[in-house]
C-alpha cells in the first residue's frame, strides 16, 4: 500500500497551528489541568503531539490532524472521517484521542483511540497517493453511540458541542 511521503512544506504550514488550536480546545474541557505541546526534537520517540493531564494527574497523548477539505464551522461534509492507517503503528498506542480540526480551526472532532483502532480499513486514492490505506470512521453511527464528539467555536471564541442539526446534512460523500 502507498503512503503519503513526508512533506516539509505542508508540515510547516499546519503543524504548530493545529497543535496550538488543539491545545486551546483541550484546555477548555472540564477536568483538563494541563496540555503540553510536544516539541519536534523529542516527538520522534513519542509519536503524539500533545500530552494532556487531567484532574487525577493521569497523563495521556493526543494526536492532532487538520482536514484541509473541512472548510466550514457548521457541517463536516462527509459521512466518514478517514485517517491514515499508518497511525495504527505500535508507536501510536499511547495516543488516547485523535483531535481532527477543520482547516479554518473553528471546528473539531474528538475521536477516542479505541474507536480509531476498531474501525474498518478502506483503500482510496488521494491528491497525494494511489491506493493508500485508511481507517474509516462512520461519523453518524459513532456519534449516535457516544463514541466521538464534535465541537465548534462560537462567535465569542468559546468551544461548544455541535447540535444534531449542525452535524448531519444530506449530500455528503466520504473524506
Amino acid at each position: 500500500m502507498a503512503t503519503k511521503s513526508f512533506c516539509k512544506e505542508l508540515h510547516s504550514l499546519n503543524d504548530m497551528r493545529g497543535k496550538s488550536a488543539a491545545r486551546l480546545f483541550l484546555l477548555s474541557l472540564e477536568g483538563v489541568k494541563e496540555a503540553t505541546i510536544i516539541q519536534e526534537d523529542i516527538k520522534s520517540s513519542k509519536y503524539r503531539d500533545i500530552d494532556v493531564t487531567i484532574d487525577n494527574n493521569l497523563t495521556f497523548g493526543v494526536e492532532v490532524l487538520i482536514k484541509k477539505c473541512w472548510k466550514t464551522n457548521k457541517k463536516f461534509p462527509y459521512s466518514t472521517i478517514d485517517i491514515e492507517a499508518r497511525k495504527l503503528k505500535k508507536q501510536y498506542d499511547n495516543v488516547k484521542y485523535f483531535i481532527v480540526l477543520s482547516d479554518d480551526l473553528l471546528s473539531c472532532m474528538m475521536i477516542p483511540g479505541k474507536v480509531f483502532r476498531k474501525s474498518p480499513f478502506k483503500i482510496k486514492n488521494t491528491k497525494y497517493t494511489v491506493n493508500e490505506e485508511f481507517i474509516s470512521i462512520n461519523i453518524e453511527k459513532s456519534y449516535a453511540r457516544g463514541e466521538l464528539s464534535l465541537f465548534k467555536m462560537n462567535k465569542y471564541g468559546k468551544w461548544s458541542p455541535m447540535t444534531n442539526k449542525e452535524l448531519f446534512s444530506n449530500g455528503r460523500s466520504n473524506s
